[in-house]
């Protein structure tokens, strides 16, 4: 099997690839503007990452050791595996034009007819918002997520968008306390437990949403214009306007991201004195 191959194989969008041989000096990079030119065509992709100074330093020594497991594999594998299924896969963030930007290396081991590992093929692509909060969602253990792993989803948006902006959404249903006394605390949670899986179905993976405290939730979606804005209120105010017979109204606060530097918790609390 030829580079070209192996890279078409490897390939379903634009990346950075790359072929690394394991037995020798040669390696072959293409694409190398699709990761915002972290990697240079110059050297070898994952010495060059084992060696980065622009890996955040939370990410650098696992980005490290990860590239030098790959270099290091020797070991015969089993039999008929040949680009197939071991694929490694590793997510770390780098400092491109002072902005964090999260990346995705991702490597398959392609081994000649004795099964001795020869090459490492990769694929390296900046990660979508959406691809950083999945993986967010598998970094937390156990049942629930607290508050404070929803704050670090919305850091990871802000943190993947670029020059973009995000904004934080922040609604509470009014007059909720007359619900809970009028019908009762269980028709109450109910209809939280009730707005709570329309946001599931509203937002999808597209967006950051959670019920921060009683009846207050917090949607958090990248910002393109005022449009986005009328659209997230819109939707809540129409998909989600009853429960159960009880009409739901709500009062909303919004507030912009302009300065990135300042903490998600000061940014919930700027939506909450607009509220």
């Amino acid at each position: 099997m030829g580079m070209n191959e192996i890279i078409e194989k490897c390939t379903g969008r634009l990346e950075c690839t790359f072929v690394s041989s394991l037995n020798s000096d040669e390696y072959y990079i293409a694409h190398t503007d699709a990761v915002g030119g972290f990697l240079s065509e110059d050297k070898e992709p994952l010495s060059q990452i084992v060696f980065a100074k622009n890996i955040i330093d939370d990410d650098r020594a696992m980005a490290a050791a990860f590239c030098r497991e790959l270099i290091s594999l020797k070991e015969p594998v089993s039999d008929d595996f040949a680009l197939r299924e071991n694929r490694y896969k590793i997510e770390f963030r780098i400092i491109l034009d002072d902005m964090v930007r999260w990346v995705r290396l991702t490597c398959m081991v392609y081994c000649g007819d004795d099964n001795n590992p020869e090459s490492i093929v990769g694929r390296m692509h900046f990660m979508t918002p959406s691809e950083i909060m999945k993986v967010r969602a598998l970094q937390i253990h156990g049942v629930g997520k607290s508050q404070a792993d929803y704050l670090e989803d919305i850091r990871a948006l802000i943190d993947s968008c670029g020059a973009q902006r995000v904004v934080l959404v922040q609604f509470d249903i009014v007059n909720f306390k007359y619900i809970n006394t009028q019908y009762s605390e269980k028709e109450g949670n109910e209809v939280l437990d009730y707005v709570s899986r329309k946001l599931d179905e509203m937002c999808g993976d597209s967006c950051v949403h959670f019920r921060m405290s009683a009846d207050i939730f917090l949607v958090a979606a990248v910002f393109n214009g005022m449009s986005d804005v009328e659209r997230i209120v819109y939707n809540i105010e129409n998909d989600i306007s009853e429960c159960d017979g009880i009409r739901l109204r709500y009062a909303f606060g919004v507030y912009i991201a302009e300065d990135k530097s300042v903490s998600v918790r000061t940014m919930c609390d700027c939506a909450s004195m607009a509220r």
